[in-house]
């Protein structure tokens, strides 16, 4: 069973989490327009033009801005339960994910055609909890996990996940040049403690062509300010209705 009121734009779940009705915020939000503006080399990582009126945005900026929507997630918005997890949370277009049935400990879903990755993990620590010794579980367990270089930040904030998690949320990017076409990867990673356990959220995504800064732009936006967001913890309820991926 599917619930009617999340299946909605990527623009709306941009807007603020406890908001009565979707919004139809610019891709020049403040974080997309920083990462823009970094991906197109019209700002340092980590600042730029996230504070700046649309009407004042560098050429590049307001060309992206304009260009038609990229391809990517097709598929509405689906709550979807994390198997394994006791977490529930939106997912843009949910019959274009695979899950990797070889991950036991976390949950691990891929998109193939915006080249996603989703990662999800709650677990009991051992002592009292930290976002430092969260993040550093969560490392040691998976080394590949894209490392927190500030050369490559665009946003870091703490938030309040699920409720409960006391969470650093961080947003980066970078450009591959490579012997081809040039390749833009970003990430957003989750680190939270409720000081008994963990969370983290670790999404990456990547593009290439003339519209990747925007695409990927786009994605980190989503999911770093949209479906981390609304990430909860699940009831004993939610268990018997919600679809499981």
């Amino acid at each position: 069973m599917v619930d009617p009121g999340l299946k909605v734009s990527w623009r709306s779940l941009l807007s603020s989490p406890g908001s009565s009705g979707p919004q139809r915020p610019r891709l020049g939000a403040p974080l997309a327009h920083a990462l823009l503006a970094a991906l197109l080399g019209l700002a340092p990582l980590g600042c730029g033009a996230a504070g700046r009126a649309p009407e004042e945005l560098p050429p590049r900026l307001a060309e992206a801005e304009r260009a038609p929507h990229p391809p990517g997630f097709l598929g509405g918005f689906r709550q979807i339960e994390a198997r394994g997890q006791g977490l529930l949370f939106p997912l843009p277009d949910a019959g274009g994910w695979r899950r990797d049935p070889r991950e036991t400990q976390s949950w691990v879903a891929r998109h193939r055609l915006t080249s996603s990755e989703l990662i999800v993990r709650a677990w009991r620590h051992d002592a009292i909890a930290s976002i430092p010794a969260c993040e550093a579980q969560a490392r040691a367990w998976r080394p590949d996990l894209p490392q927190q270089d500030s050369s490559r930040a665009v946003s870091s904030r703490q938030a309040l996940l699920a409720g409960a998690y006391t969470s650093q949320i961080s947003v980066g990017v970078r450009a591959d040049d490579g012997n081809g076409p040039e390749l833009i990867r970003g990430h957003a990673l989750a680190f939270g403690s409720d000081a008994r356990s963990c969370l983290m959220l670790a999404f990456s995504t990547s593009a290439s062509g003339p519209l990747s800064a925007r695409a990927v732009a786009e994605r980190l936006s989503v999911f770093s300010e949209g479906v981390f967001q609304r990430v909860r913890r699940l009831s004993i309820g939610a268990r018997v209705v919600v679809p499981r991926l």
